[in-house]
């Protein structure tokens, strides 16, 4: 049997997740009576392994939920030179996959600009290619993020979810008291979409 470690979005060999033999769960919050602050929603297809712990929003299209794809930029993103692609140099590749439409703007919120869809992504470098290129420059420390609405932070995953390609029930906390080591994708944006307070270390409470 193998078990599995939260890598960023799934699993490699620790316990609090499961493979074909094998669920071995995770205490993600701090109290027993957390159960009374889940609830199920419809989980997007194609998402990726996901563990919990891992925030959620919601997709406007569809109206599922994913997972919160954001990173920030760690270097400013220019302006290209006419007939120059658009790149983007980012702390965090992995939440991102070819075909994403991304949207870009400054870390005090202004600047929003969409940069299309992600047509190339450069693992050694940290480097994404996008279809749109920026009409104003972007300073290092910018958010990066697919804006289909799934940015905005909504739900905490309760339990792991394997991929797959339909739509599946999955199980979130709408709040509670969790450990913050435990939660994956908590920036400094959900944190403000979701009220966070953190009276301790290690401790994130997410009001109901």
């Amino acid at each position: 049997m193998s078990d599995f470690q939260q890598y960023p979005y799934g699993y490699m060999n620790t316990p609090g997740a499961y493979d074909s033999e094998t669920f071995i769960d995770k205490q993600i919050t701090y109290t027993a009576d957390g159960a009374k602050h889940k609830f199920p929603i419809s989980l997007a297809p194609l998402t990726g392994d996901l563990d919990a712990g891992v925030v959620l929003g919601l997709t406007t299209a569809d109206g599922l939920y994913r997972p919160v794809r954001r990173t920030t930029l760690t270097a400013q993103a220019a302006v290209p030179a006419a007939g120059s692609a658009q790149t983007l140099k980012v702390q965090d590749i992995t939440p991102f996959k070819v075909g994403d439409s991304l949207t870009v703007m400054a870390n005090d919120g202004t600047q929003k600009q969409t940069v299309g869809a992600i047509t190339a992504i450069d693992s050694t470098t940290n480097t994404i290619t996008v279809t749109t290129a920026l009409t104003t420059a972007v300073a290092s420390g910018g958010f990066v993020f697919v804006g289909d609405g799934s940015e905005v932070a909504l739900v905490i995953l309760a339990q792991p979810i394997p991929d797959g390609p339909a739509s599946k029930t999955a199980t979130v906390f709408v709040g509670g008291v969790f450990f913050t080591d435990q939660l994956i994708g908590l920036d400094d944006l959900a944190k403000k979409d979701l009220m966070v307070r953190q009276p301790l270390p290690n401790m994130t409470i997410i009001p109901v």
